[in-house]
């Protein structure tokens, strides 16, 4: 909405993988040649023909301390399992879900009664300076990544608890309370 009233091009494909929409998003962004990509709560794999498209990185900004809780749903399985700590994780983005390197984290306690939607309010503005700081670090190269993340997905190594799905809404309401 912010972007839209500022007269930035706002393009929302409905898929970056098949059909005529597909093809249209891909070759949108390949004429704009972008140096980076960044992609927050998205919430799916793109395609490895975006995911080489910068001259430098696609970037994920995710709501967690990956490798801890990978996948769409991290704020709610953070509640749902007690955590008294979560951040927020930059990473490169790779051909899975969450599987690329990691580059800039950011940790917060999460507070005793806290809510899914407060904490979600409170780790965009952590996620906000997170991506500031990754892309600063990109601009400079002084960019480090930790290989943890993408080792432990390929080789099967991270645990199934550590990924975390989309919670049911029912399930969501009645965990709202720590």
């Amino acid at each position: 909405e912010y972007a839209v009233s500022q007269n930035t091009p706002v393009y929302q494909p409905a898929s970056l993988k098949k059909g005529d929409d597909a093809e249209e998003a891909y070759e949108t962004l390949k004429k704009l040649a972008p140096d980076l990509i960044v992609v927050v709560a998205y919430g799916k794999i793109l395609p490895k023909r975006i995911l080489d498209l910068p001259k430098t990185y696609c970037i994920n900004i995710h709501a967690s301390l990956l490798p801890k809780y990978r996948g769409a749903g991290p704020i709610q399985w953070c509640i749902l399992k007690g955590e008294s700590e979560t951040g927020v994780t930059s990473m490169i983005m790779g051909e899975g879900l969450d599987t690329g390197d990691m580059l800039i984290k950011a940790a917060t306690e999460i507070g005793i009664n806290e809510t899914a939607d407060e904490l979600h309010d409170r780790l965009a503005v952590i996620g906000a300076d997170v991506l500031l700081e990754t892309v600063k670090a990109v601009k400079t190269g002084d960019i480090h990544p930790s290989r943890r993340t993408m080792r432990c997905h390929a080789m099967r190594q991270c645990s199934p608890r550590s990924f975390a799905p989309l919670t049911s809404a029912r399930r969501q309401k009645r965990y709202t309370i720590r």
